[in-house]
């Protein structure tokens, strides 16, 4: 069973070191045809519709989820990075960037592909069936359906303002616990070998 995180502001994230290995996961503003499925990466992420809202960020102990342009990105440059489908959050991470939302100079020391880990592994590689395969749980993807097609101007994932943004579930975003990235980051893997820098993906050694 994969526990609920608490979220931690950013301030009080800063306050204390984290793992080696961090889970990052981007959420961002989409519709059915302003999607990277109909664009591809480059166009949806230059397109002028372009929101990225929220960013969660855990190292396995603790969890982050606030606006990109707030999270104390200095803290994990330089450590292993973790994403579920990497190229779609680092497109989402370089193009904020390329905003000025998120600091130049920052980067990971190497940037890692839990959907490409699943896939060696020969588990099925999309989020929802490697939570069910890795932790025998239902993935719930309503609340990502929910926010199709709803933007906040504050940077806010679309949610009830009686929601307290305690836990990302009720907020509205599947959160980094519900992901196998975090775990995966963590666990004792077969001999892998990652490629360098921003390109760096789990693949056989």
């Amino acid at each position: 069973m994969i526990p609920e995180p608490d979220i931690l502001m950013p301030e009080v994230w800063a306050q204390a070191e984290c793992g080696g290995a961090v889970a990052v996961d981007f959420e961002t503003f989409y519709t059915a045809a302003y999607s990277v499925a109909e664009l591809g990466l480059w166009a949806y992420c230059h397109d002028p519709r372009f929101q990225a809202y929220l960013v969660a960020v855990t190292d396995g102990e603790r969890t982050c989820v606030c606006a990109p342009s707030k999270f104390p990105w200095a803290i994990i440059a330089g450590r292993t990075w973790v994403s579920h489908h990497r190229d779609f959050d680092r497109a989402v991470f370089e193009r904020l960037q390329e905003l000025g939302l998120v600091p130049e100079g920052i980067a990971p020391a190497s940037w890692m592909c839990s959907a490409g880990l699943c896939a060696y592994l020969q588990l099925p590689r999309d989020l929802a069936g490697a939570v069910k395969a890795v932790f025998g749980q239902t993935l719930d993807k309503g609340p990502r359906e929910r926010a199709k097609g709803k933007a906040s101007r504050r940077g806010l994932p679309p949610c009830r303002r009686d929601q307290p943004l305690r836990r990302s579930r009720r907020a509205g975003v599947p959160g980094p616990m519900e992901s196998p990235g975090a775990a995966l980051a963590t666990a004792r893997a077969p001999p892998l070998r990652p490629h360098v820098r921003h390109g760096a993906s789990w693949s056989r050694g």
